[in-house]
């Protein structure tokens, strides 16, 4: 209410405009957006006010609606593990937290130039990946494992998914997306690989297999198999 009678005192030549909450007798709150104008006589006085009154009771709703919405996306998008993606035909709408983490690359970087992030694809993948990326996210069918190369020079491992998001009419009007971090699950793939072939080789050749292969799989140059006896 004040603030109601503090725009119809500073009432001036542009008239004013305002949003406020009115009850009703049955005790219903309802949202009004009042437009006044002032009129003029032939001297250039006013003396007389006119007005439109409009309920925007729903509108209300709806923007009140919308920033629930988007205050929920947000807190989800940036709590998840997966980095999660959304774009359209404009370009990046939204690169969560997650994604800049496992990339190590800022999410500006993404917003400016998506094509970009083909560049961080590995070039043995890239051909592939960009590929899918072309023709699959739009019926859902983009599901990829490929490797980037971080802002450090480390390469990691992901599995990157699109989803189609359509409008009413079934037009695809974005694509959504989620990264997941995989680089563990290689690895761990790769060395139960190693030793497998490891435990092919027998007599001799065996334990210079074993010491080879758990060089891999620790990431190291050397090392040091022996014996501990208490005999």
């Amino acid at each position: 209410r004040g603030a109601v009678d503090q725009q119809i005192e500073q009432l001036g030549e542009g008239g004013y405009d305002i949003e406020y909450r009115i009850i009703r007798p049955d005790g219903e709150v309802r949202w009004i957006r009042t437009q006044a104008f002032p009129v003029h006589n032939q001297d250039g006085r006013i003396y007389r006010v006119a007005g439109i009154d409009e309920d925007i009771t729903e509108r209300k709703a709806a923007a009140a609606a919308l920033s629930e919405s988007e205050a929920r996306f947000r807190q989800l998008a940036e709590n998840i593990n997966d980095g999660f993606w959304l774009v359209d035909a404009s370009g990046v709408l939204y690169v969560s937290p997650a994604y800049e983490r496992l990339w190590e690359r800022p999410a500006a970087e993404f917003y400016a130039s998506p094509g970009q992030w083909l560049t961080t694809v590995h070039p043995e993948d890239r051909e592939r990946v960009q590929l899918a990326a072309l023709e699959k996210p739009v019926d859902g069918r983009y599901d990829e494992e490929y490797r980037i190369l971080r802002s450090d020079g480390a390469f990691r491992w992901v599995r990157d998914r699109a989803f189609p998001i359509r409008n009413e009419q079934g037009v695809v009007v974005r694509i959504a997306g989620l990264t997941e971090d995989i680089t563990a699950r290689k690895q761990q793939a790769e060395a139960m690989q190693l030793l497998i072939d490891c435990s092919r080789s027998t007599g001799r050749a065996f334990f210079a297999t074993l010491v080879n292969t758990m060089a891999q799989v620790l990431g190291v140059r050397h090392v040091l198999l022996c014996e501990w006896s208490t005999a």
